[in-house]
């Protein structure tokens, strides 16, 4: 048989790929008695292109279902609690609904990527871009976990993938899909770009240091105070070390592996540099959290 899919003499075989735009369905194959005449190219084209007019049938309806569920999930987002939400029911199992929100890279290509890993794995197909959670937000089953969510990306390409930060909320009943995306809001902004996603119920400790403006407080505090402290050999970790142990001395240097009247003298050496009073405790709260996101 030559290349082109022709025969000579008695008999010949005509193939074609059934294709649309990037999208292969096959090939069709047919068989005559003879050699393919003018007439019977054009025929096979003919058929080729209805075999994949009915081919694309059930994309096009699953591509118009996904529009329509994605304009469902942004409504049940703007309208708050109520009739709206039960929209997106159908996304809800057993345990509820658990949003993810995916943030940075190409919100398209996280869309497209997400609706078909959902698609494949048997599950309604609720993904939609939406501002109002800065990303791409999908939902899950109540059952669903992080590892799942992870495997929703994983056939974007290294590049994009590095750019992501996934944040996996909460489990919610499906009236509650607004707090359920912002739980999930919450944990993607503790997540690394490129990294795993991060699960909401695991955020216990951490959620002021999620916040933006809570943060750059936090920051800013970091600077102002604690930064100098940096030039003093030891100073800042002891001063973490104290605060962490509640002002315990014993517990204290034995974090530093110090003498206790080591530790003594280091936490008041960072005390006086600091100018503050570490009796308060809203004073060792806030510091607190400010070193501890100075050494994320």
């Amino acid at each position: 048989m030559p290349p082109d899919g022709t025969g000579s003499g008695a008999a010949a075989i005509v193939t074609q790929p059934i294709r649309v735009g990037d999208r292969a369905h096959g090939y069709l194959g047919v068989l005559l008695p003879r050699d393919p005449l003018a007439t019977d190219h054009v025929l096979i084209g003919h058929a080729n292109s209805l075999l994949a007019l009915d081919f694309e049938r059930p994309l096009r309806l699953r591509l118009e279902q996904w529009r329509l569920n994605a304009a469902a999930l942004r409504l049940a987002l703007s309208a708050g609690p109520g009739d709206a939400a039960q929209l997106v029911g159908a996304a809800a199992d057993p345990e509820g609904i658990r949003a993810l929100v995916i943030r940075g890279g190409d919100p398209d290509a996280a869309t497209a990527t997400v609706r078909e890993a959902l698609h494949a794995a048997g599950r309604p197909v609720f993904v939609a871009e939406t501002g109002s959670a800065g990303g791409v937000v999908a939902l899950l089953g109540g059952g669903d976990d992080a590892a799942f969510a992870d495997r929703l990306v994983t056939r974007l390409d290294a590049r994009s993938r590095a750019a992501l930060q996934l944040g996996l909320g909460s489990r919610h009943p499906v009236g509650a899909v607004v707090e359920a995306v912002a739980a999930a809001e919450s944990a993607s902004r503790a997540a690394r770009p490129g990294g795993r996603t991060v699960d909401a119920s695991d955020l216990a400790g951490r959620t002021l240091l999620t916040d933006p403006p809570t943060r750059d407080a936090l920051a800013r505090l970091d600077r102002e105070l604690i930064a100098p402290l940096r030039a003093h050999h030891g100073l800042v970790e002891a001063l973490r070390a104290y605060l962490e142990n509640h002002g315990q001395w014993e517990a204290t240097a034995a974090a530093l592996g110090v003498h206790r009247h080591t530790a003594r003298a280091r936490v008041a050496r960072a005390q006086e540099a600091l100018g503050v009073d570490l009796a308060s405790a809203r004073v060792r709260a806030e510091l607190l959290l400010a070193v501890i996101l100075s050494d994320e």
